[in-house]
């Protein structure tokens, strides 16, 4: 879903409502160009977001055991 070109005519952006995550969402070193949403959403274990780019995250109403964003220099 990350790796996929927008539908043309509309906004790229990744959005997930209501989504239960289970196991790791490892999104290190990755360079995203539009919108990352988890709204309602809810994360088994820390997101991991180590040297990762984002344009914009939202997390509205999610809940997570913490965000992982450890800087590796």
């Amino acid at each position: 879903m990350l790796l996929s070109a927008p539908v043309p005519g509309e906004k790229a952006r990744l959005a997930l409502a209501g989504a239960r995550i289970t196991g790791r969402l490892d999104l290190s070193y990755l360079r995203l160009e539009y919108p990352l949403i988890l709204r309602e959403c809810r994360l088994d274990e820390p997101l991991v977001l180590t040297g990762a780019w984002l344009a914009a995250l939202t997390l509205d109403g999610s809940q997570l055991p913490g965000i992982d964003a450890q800087d590796q220099n």
